[in-house]
């Protein structure tokens, strides 16, 4: 499983940006755990930061990195998942998301929608 790299497809602009990450990371995390690597794309949400304090002793990330443009963050995305073996794609509407299973499909990578499915067949990989 070593060889593999698994893309996590998720909404991340519709909600609380701390709850979508952490959300996206521990589908990453379940992964990891059985021994599959794994890219998670809203990590790096927090390469920008916005300097908005938040009143709880902290600064509040953008969704985007600082000068980032929309179409650059999908094509960042759909770039990504062409270096992919699959893609595990999380629940949530998301144009981004779906932009990046639609680029899955079209090259035949593997979609899957359960960290389970994910596992199992990484586990016939070996």
């Amino acid at each position: 499983m070593k060889n593999l790299l698994i893309y996590i497809a998720s909404p991340i602009s519709q909600g609380v940006v701390r709850d979508i990450v952490a959300r996206a990371c521990s589908a990453g995390h379940q992964l990891m755990q059985a021994g599959i690597p794994v890219l998670i794309p809203h990590l790096s949400v927090f390469l920008g930061m916005k300097q908005n304090y938040d009143g709880a002793g902290g600064y509040v990330p953008e969704v985007l990195p600082l000068d980032t443009t929309l179409k650059q963050w999908y094509l960042m995305g759909i770039m990504m998942v062409l270096h992919c073996d699959a893609v595990l794609r999380l629940p949530g509407d998301s144009v981004g998301a779906d932009m990046e299973t639609g680029m899955a499909d079209k090259n035949n990578i593997p979609v899957f929608h359960s960290v389970e499915k994910v596992i199992l067949w990484a586990r016939d990989k070996l």
